[in-house]
């Protein structure tokens, strides 16, 4: 049964989740690439002006200068990708993970064009195994993780961090971005937005 849960810590089902982005995946419906992990089904020119200016402004406050090595967790369809790929001159790599094959299938197409890339499927609680086994044992200089936090269980929340550290270079960068609670607590079980009405 869906419902809003407020004030009470209950456990997510990682297998309903990883079940809606491979459904979300197979969409056709959309009207942008964007509204696969934006949402906004109902207003893509919101998701592609979200896009845009997130983009801006973090571009404005990250080093992006020279080459940097750069993991995107929950890269899903290869958003921040395709801009990193193609910021300064193309020095940069980029490796993104995601659990879900139907949005890194995705992110392969809207990533074609780009030789300096990795796309791996594989799940945020075993990031460390994922980056092993696509060979990736080098360090990051930035960290990039958009709204999967919240997709998290409070028991993961510790390793997911630890995690994180231990993959990155000294000086690292990591842009967090998360939807969360300002004055209560707030889990959507089995609802994951009111604007996903294509799904």
């Amino acid at each position: 049964m869906s419902r809003r849960v407020i004030d009470e810590k209950i456990e997510l089902d990682y297998e309903n989740i990883q079940k809606f982005f491979e459904q979300r995946g197979e969409n056709k419906l959309l009207q942008s690439k964007y509204n696969y992990v934006l949402f906004q089904d109902d207003c893509p020119e919101v998701a592609e002006q979200r896009d845009l200016m997130e983009k801006e402004k973090i571009a404005a406050i990250l080093d992006l200068k020279g080459r940097n090595r750069i993991l995107d967790i929950g890269c899903g369809i290869g958003r921040w990708g395709g801009f990193l790929l193609g910021y300064n001159g193309g020095e940069n790599y980029y490796v993104g993970i995601d659990g879900s094959k139907k949005m890194i299938g995705l992110a392969e197409e809207n990533l074609k064009d780009y030789s300096e890339k990795k796309l791996l499927v594989g799940n945020f609680q075993q990031l460390p195994e994922v980056l092993k086994q696509g060979g990736e044992t080098e360090k990051f200089n930035k960290v990039f993780v958009n709204g999967v936090f919240m997709y998290l269980n409070d028991s993961d929340y510790e390793r997911a961090l630890d995690d994180i550290y231990q993959v990155c270079s000294e000086h690292c960068e990591i842009y967090i971005k998360e939807s969360m609670g300002i004055e209560r607590r707030l889990t959507l079980q089995d609802i994951y937005s009111e604007s996903l009405s294509l799904n």
